[in-house]
């Protein structure tokens, strides 16, 4: 009875998953996927790497969505290809991730962000009355200009030695000089 239990959910899970993709490419014009998975960090909207010329206005649409969104717009330089965004992407349908606080932990200031920053998009869309102010996230000036800004997970440098941080997450780094 165990073994028939297993298979049958083995058999279950894909099936559900499969009918919620499908659910999700028939119906949705925009789709963002809300992550609470970093740790000190800000809020910021991700959006997956270009996935190619074919889906060009799918990925034009989502750079537009993530500006709309008032949040840093971060690229991913990763080249990941089983993001729930990406395969959106690759199926035409623009998708970005909002990755909008540390993992089990409620912080009340990131979720009205992120309820204001999906405000402006449906506001964008026509779907709500806009708001006397748009929203946008409480960044460095050099960030709310709209910029795609490039995502690196790892230490970059141009030359090998060893790397020693000096900035915080949040704060605006500036050119320094070479020590």
């Amino acid at each position: 009875m165990n073994m028939m239990q297993n298979n049958l959910s083995q058999n279950i899970v894909p099936v559900k998953v499969s009918y919620s993709f499908m659910k999700i490419m028939t119906l949705s014009s925009l789709v963002i996927d809300l992550h609470n998975d970093w740790t000190k960090s800000i809020p910021y909207a991700l959006i997956d790497h270009n996935p190619g010329h074919p889906h060009k206005t799918a990925y034009d649409k989502t750079k537009i969505f993530a500006r709309q969104s008032g949040f840093v717009s971060i690229v991913d330089t990763d080249k990941l290809t089983n993001t729930l965004s990406y395969n959106l992407l690759l199926n035409d349908i623009p998708a970005l991730t909002f990755e909008l606080c540390e993992p089990y932990l409620i912080n009340e200031r990131n979720v009205k962000y992120g309820l204001d920053s999906i405000t402006s998009i449906l506001s964008h869309l026509g779907m709500m009355v806009p708001e006397k102010e748009r929203f946008s996230y409480p960044a460095p000036t050099a960030y709310k200009a709209g910029r795609l800004l490039r995502y690196f997970d790892k230490p970059y440098s141009s030359k090998s030695g060893i790397i020693r941080f000096i900035a915080k997450p949040g704060g605006e780094v500036n050119h320094l000089p070479r020590l």
